[in-house]
């Protein structure tokens, strides 16, 4: 069983394994939950401080590939408000450090983005060294994807160039070697395929 999980979920894990640790988001509530699972009896037992607040609706989560540290992608309107959508506040991720022992999230860092929408279009490179967002342009015909830089201690810094420009919003987003596959997000029509180049010494984007 790999380590961490997140259902949203996510789950956290490292090379030398403490304990296998699962993290669930709660959109209406605004909060990550955390909780610690016992393989021997197959049971979950709460993390330490779960659940997590944020000023936001965290709509996805993903673990760095060495299993240290966590990325939501919020939603883009404080828990419990009606009849806003996600085109009146930029995107946003925020970074938390997970520890192994105690399963407790701490959250590090908070960045926004240049797009809106960014609710399931995020992925992180096998390396963990960029992490890849899909965005709407706030017109909804055309989108972006916003790179961000990871360094080890899990702090994120927009890189230069971005956002890179996608012909339409780019969700689901799947990082595979030099390319980044993603679906076309656009309001009534059939969804299909983005492809896109990955320059993996810069992280840089561009489109097929």
């Amino acid at each position: 069983m790999a380590a961490p999980y997140t259902f949203s979920f996510t789950t956290a894990g490292t090379a030398a394994k403490v304990q296998d640790l699962v993290y669930e988001t709660d959109v209406s509530a605004g909060n990550i939950s955390g909780w610690i699972f016992d393989s021997s009896t197959a049971t979950l037992k709460s993390a330490s401080g779960s659940p997590y607040p944020s000023a936001l609706q965290p709509l996805q989560m993903i673990v760095s590939p060495n299993g240290q540290f966590l990325y939501a992608v919020m939603g883009n309107q404080p828990p419990g408000i009606r009849g806003s959508n996600c085109f009146n506040f930029n995107s946003q991720v925020i970074s938390y450090t997970i520890d192994h022992s105690s399963g407790a999230l701490t959250e590090q860092q908070q960045i926004t983005l240049n797009g809106f929408c960014a609710q399931t279009s995020a992925a992180i490179d096998p390396k963990g060294l960029y992490l890849y967002v899909g965005e709407s342009d706030g017109g909804g015909s055309a989108g972006m994807i916003d790179v961000l830089s990871l360094d080890n201690t899990g702090k994120m810094s927009l890189i230069a160039g971005s956002p890179f420009i996608s012909p339409q919003t780019p969700t689901w987003l799947i990082v595979d070697g030099n390319f980044i596959y993603a679906a076309n997000n656009v309001p009534f029509e059939t969804e299909g395929l983005l492809t896109f180049t990955r320059h993996s010494s810069t992280g840089t984007v561009s489109p097929e």
